[in-house]
């Protein structure tokens, strides 16, 4: 730590721009998340995909559907980890609820991607890194 008292200009100048470089560092990587969301993800989808999910989840609650999060989240493993696609995954469930669940696990899809950005941003942020590697994505089902 440099003593405030025996300071010359050319120390005060080089901790001035390292600590402005240190701020300049966290804001770029603030924006660099923020851009790179919304460029994938606008807003306007992030409007519409909240109340498509408060409608739909509304929907299958009302109509008895059981464990619906559980359903949503073995949906997406499966399609992840299977070269089943949503359709196919979507053939046990009755006919009824395949809009319903298809809009769900797509809105869920988009979200579990915002997730994984965020990971990539604290990282960043943490090893104090100037830029992010996000996640290739959303990925479309």
């Amino acid at each position: 730590m440099i003593d405030p008292r025996n300071i010359t200009p050319e120390e005060f100048t080089a901790s001035k721009e390292a600590e402005k470089a240190y701020f300049d560092s966290k804001t770029s990587l603030k924006a660099q998340i923020t851009n790179h969301i919304f460029s994938k993800y606008p807003a306007a989808k992030q409007a519409s995909d909240t109340a498509d999910k408060m409608y739909f989840e509304t929907v299958l609650k009302a109509d008895g559907f059981p464990k619906l999060e559980i359903t949503i989240q073995t949906i997406l493993r499966d399609i992840a980890l299977s070269s089943k696609t949503l359709a196919e995954s979507l053939e046990e469930f009755p006919e009824e609820t395949h809009l319903p669940l298809s809009r769900l696990v797509k809105v869920a899809n988009r979200v579990v991607w915002v997730q994984h950005c965020k990971a990539a941003y604290f990282k960043a942020k943490q090893d104090n890194a100037s830029t992010i590697t996000f996640p290739p994505g959303p990925k479309t089902i």
